[in-house]
């Protein structure tokens, strides 16, 4: 039996529901647009920072709301999670600007804003924005960073 069949049986039925549902709507289309104006982000904390997700949750509204009082219109989804060894918090996320470009699609000029905003807001610079090539790269890019997070959630309230 191939390694993946085998994970997926031991799947709960929940687990199973939960990521059926989550490529359907992926396979739907993200926001009803097309990927290639989908942007990954990742947006980090740094050691001394206050290190809650609620604290991080409001500094991630305030960069979006500057944002969309500059005239942006975004929209954005992520999973939080705590890195291994430090367990400092840091974002997984999609984003989408209006048009789907930033700053005329330059994605250095996006990057450095990004990280202004950011580093200015919550303290902390290090930051990543890609480009989302295909529904190959968003299924993984998904799978690997919010759906882990999601699933792990609910186990966790299962306890």
């Amino acid at each position: 039996m191939a390694e993946k069949e085998r994970k997926w049986r031991q799947l709960t039925h929940s687990d199973k529901k939960k990521y059926a549902q989550g490529m359907r709507r992926l396979n739907l289309g993200y926001w009803g647009y097309p990927v290639s104006i989908l942007r990954a982000i990742h947006l980090t904390t740094k050691e001394g920072n206050d290190n809650t997700t609620k604290t991080f949750a409001k500094h991630l509204r305030k960069m979006v709301g500057d944002w969309r009082s500059e005239g942006y219109e975004i929209e954005y989804c992520g999973a939080l999670e705590y890195s291994p060894g430090k367990g400092l918090l840091h974002l997984h996320g999609l984003l989408r600007i209006k048009g789907g470009y930033f700053l005329d699609g330059n994605i250095h000029k996006a990057r450095r804003k990004l990280g202004d905003t950011w580093n200015k807001i919550h303290g902390a610079f290090v930051v990543e924005i890609t480009n989302v090539k295909n529904n190959q790269e968003l299924r993984q890019y998904i799978i690997k960073h919010i759906m882990k997070e999601y699933l792990g959630e609910e186990e966790e309230n299962e306890k």
